[in-house]
């Protein structure tokens, strides 16, 4: 619609307007709520799929503990070089072990050792749970900290909060600025495909005879996204941040 026919449009209901389940449900995918709870389910799901991952390892070693062998290994050499020194655990170094086994069998294996709290070197034998139907299949844990599994899940879940509690902190702003706000007109000044949101368009706009001619953006579903260049549409605006203005139409 052009500026010609913005006095044409139906101007949004007066404030103070009703936040209906159509207003809720928008509001979510304001950009400035999208993104942050976005992001807060993004590092919520690296952290479910980190302690999954450890808790998966310890079950593991948890049946290697309970239905294993338990072995002492003679370290024979740390990655290539003779066994001459102390070696701090942290320096996640390949030892090269070698271990009896009650009936006799000999097994030898190269691998960095994953649950060391004590320095290795001359002299010192390093204990094994040890698979006696696979002794490729061992464990170097005597036993299972389930907190030190969850420690990373544990530690990431305030930052999950923070974010979620941003994001639930802006969609309430958005919906007092669709209940509260001002009602005024802005162009449309370029509408284009979201690349974060491939089903939505970016819509970009500047407020019609306002002080702040600062383009602003919001995402359009595409089915809605019927604009072009020099329409003119209603947008609600917050009496303190012109820059967070919304669509009136799309919270109807």
């Amino acid at each position: 619609m052009s500026e010609i026919d913005a006095d044409n449009l139906s101007p949004p209901p007066a404030a103070p307007r009703p936040i209906t389940k159509n207003a809720r449900r928008r509001s979510w995918a304001e950009p400035r709520v999208r993104a942050w709870w976005l992001l807060a389910a993004l590092l919520f799901l690296i952290s479910i799929w980190f302690v999954g991952v450890r808790v998966y390892a310890s079950l593991k070693d948890r049946s290697l503990i309970k239905n294993g062998v338990r072995v002492e290994a003679d370290i024979l050499d740390v990655n290539g070089n003779t066994l001459k020194k102390i070696y701090e655990p942290e320096q996640n170094l390949f030892f090269h072990m070698t271990w009896h086994m009650p009936d006799g069998r000999v097994h030898t294996v190269n691998e960095r050792l994953k649950a060391q709290r004590k320095a290795l070197g001359p002299g010192i034998r390093v204990p094994l749970y040890v698979d006696p139907k696979n002794l490729d299949h061992w464990t170097d844990r005597v036993e299972i900290s389930w907190m030190e599994d969850t420690m990373v899940g544990l530690l990431l879940l305030p930052t999950v909060l923070l974010m979620l509690g941003i994001g639930l902190f802006n969609r309430f702003r958005v919906l007092q600025t669709w209940k509260n706000g001002h009602a005024i007109h802005a162009s449309i000044v370029e509408v284009k495909q979201s690349a974060a949101a491939p089903r939505s368009r970016v819509i970009s706009m500047v407020l019609s005879n306002y002080h702040d001619q600062r383009i602003f953006t919001t995402l359009v579903p595409t089915p809605k996204a019927r604009y072009q260049q020099g329409d003119v549409v209603w947008a609600i605006i917050p009496s303190t941040t012109p820059r967070w203005a919304i669509l009136a139409e799309l919270y109807e």
